[in-house]
């Protein structure tokens, strides 16, 4: 009698083992591996999410250089041609003058 109550409580035993662990050593694994797996979850989330905001501020700063780089070429474009104007301008006094002197 003393045998079969072994032999059942071994049968029990042995239908929740799974892979030679009990249920409890399952949990317990669990347990242990939640949060390690959480937070390399959560550091690949959060570093996906810097990658993607240094590539938009790289395309922002980018834009902005772009826009400086125009206003600083046409200020040197206008700034050329007021000069060009000048110079031909005082060219064509200075021809006035050649002119009016014979």
């Amino acid at each position: 009698m003393q045998q079969d109550r072994a032999t059942q409580t071994d049968r029990q035993r042995r239908s929740r083992e799974f892979f030679g662990l009990t249920v409890k050593d399952i949990l317990t694994l669990m347990t242990s591996l939640i949060l390690p797996l959480f937070l390399g979850i959560f550091i690949i989330i959060t570093t996906t999410n810097y990658q993607k905001e240094a590539i938009r501020q790289s395309k922002r700063d980018s834009s902005l250089r772009e826009q400086e780089w125009q206003i600083e070429s046409s200020r040197n474009e206008r700034q050329w041609n007021i000069a060009n104007k000048k110079i031909n301008s005082n060219n064509i006094s200075h021809m006035k003058n050649t002119v009016t002197k014979y």
